[in-house]
């Protein structure tokens, strides 16, 4: 894989609750599978409309790949054609580059807006 970024989605409470505990939270699909799920640039789309169909605005992590590298694994998932990187480790808020805001388009599926919350 040569993606230098990966990305974890966060909603809106989930991102404020890391900000106050310093550590990115787990989901139930993170704890059911036994690792933290993470997105490249070209799957963020997909995985925030697959995962996140309730929610109207989502927070975009960016995490760079070498500072992860240690506890990175690239695993095939189901029904996606492609290998998705998995992090087995806790995920801190310092390590965060940066933060984008995702919302929804009217047609309803997800974008990025490029202005980024740090």
């Amino acid at each position: 894989m040569e993606d230098q970024f990966v990305y974890r989605l966060a909603t809106e409470e989930q991102w404020l609750r890391a900000q106050k505990t310093g550590t990115i939270q787990l989901t139930d699909l993170d704890n059911r599978d036994g690792f933290i799920h993470l997105s490249t640039a070209g799957q963020i789309i997909l995985t925030a409309n697959l995962h996140f169909t309730g929610h109207l605005r989502l927070w975009a992590l960016l995490f760079d790949r070498g500072d992860l590298e240690d506890k990175l694994k690239w695993e095939k998932a189901p029904n996606r054609w492609d290998k998705l990187p998995h992090y087995y480790g806790d995920l801190g808020v310092g390590s965060v580059r940066k933060v984008l805001e995702m919302k929804r388009r009217p047609g309803g599926s997800f974008g990025i807006v490029t202005k980024g919350a740090l």
